[in-house]
């Protein structure tokens, strides 16, 4: 059956870029001014894919570290992570990506959540910093998760929430396809096995 609705929530350190993203995929007047997100922002949009129409809830998170214990409660009921992490700054590694991929997996294994897709977003393409995309991409094939590079000023770069949405639906339809052959395998074996009972 095909899903009409994903719930998306966006995470990652202050200054990293995830509500001017936001902002950017609903055409909106990007703020030149920073300003801090002092709670988390629930937005909705309507995207079309594959001749579809797909409802998009997003959560986009604070940052600022006084407000980490209460992300979770966001994420937990999500489709789809995005770890935002800002390119064009020295990456520390374990502060900007491992802490957040290590605190999915415990709430995972905790049975906190279900099992989602985790997508590291490399943002600010434009100003990176040389290495920053060697680091992460190491991380991510490490892991097995997905990581894509956007820019919320250079359109040159920058990827939407269709972009975002496609590396997951894509993967999941392909599960799904995947477990239709088991079942319909294991249903021919089935019968086969009766019929070779009955004779």
């Amino acid at each position: 059956m095909e899903r009409k609705k994903y719930q998306i929530s966006l995470i990652g350190k202050s200054c990293s870029g995830k509500t001017t993203w936001i902002r950017k995929n609903k055409c909106e007047e990007i703020e030149e001014k920073y300003k801090a997100s002092q709670s988390a922002v629930y937005t909705e949009m309507s995207i079309y894919f594959d001749r579809r129409r797909i409802k998009v809830e997003i959560w986009d998170t604070p940052g600022q570290e006084i407000f980490e214990r209460i992300v979770p409660i966001y994420y937990r009921r999500s489709d789809i992570i995005c770890i935002f992490v800002d390119l064009s700054k020295e990456i520390e590694v374990n502060k900007d990506i491992i802490k957040y991929i290590e605190k999915i997996k415990e709430d995972i294994e905790n049975k906190k959540m279900e099992e989602g897709n985790i997508i590291i977003v490399g943002n600010k393409k434009d100003k990176e910093i040389e290495g920053n995309s060697i680091v992460i991409k190491e991380i991510a094939n490490k892991r097995r998760i997905k990581y894509i590079e956007t820019s919320n000023i250079d359109n040159k770069y920058f990827k939407t929430m269709t972009d975002i949405l496609f590396y997951s639906i894509i993967e999941e339809e392909n599960e799904n396809v995947i477990k239709e052959i088991k079942e319909i395998k294991e249903e021919k074996k089935e019968k086969k096995e009766k019929k070779c009972n009955i004779n």
